[in-house]
């Protein structure tokens, strides 16, 4: 599944801002 893949994303576009 992709669910993880999303989640790291989201969690790095986060910490980024």
């Amino acid at each position: 599944y992709m669910y993880r893949h999303i989640i790291m994303h989201h969690i790095y576009n986060i910490k980024l801002y």
